[in-house]
């Protein structure tokens, strides 16, 4: 475990922990008989969104600067 202390890190962190736990993101879950259950549309049909591609769209849209790694 590591202790995260910078407040932007932290609200980054909470933001992303948040989106995942949404209601409006596709999700997986174990029934009562041990299987898999895959959550991708909501209950009207539509089509859940998706936490990674979310994610890597956000990353990709940030300015590029400072160190790589």
């Amino acid at each position: 475990l590591v202790q995260i202390t910078d407040q932007s890190h932290i609200d980054q962190f909470d933001g992303q922990l948040t989106r995942g736990m949404s209601a409006d993101m596709q999700s997986w879950s174990l029934d009562h008989s041990g299987e898999w259950l895959r959550r991708s549309q909501a209950d009207d049909g539509s089509p859940l969104g998706d936490v990674q591609h979310e994610t890597m769209m956000e990353i990709a849209g940030r300015k590029r600067g400072g160190p790589t790694r």
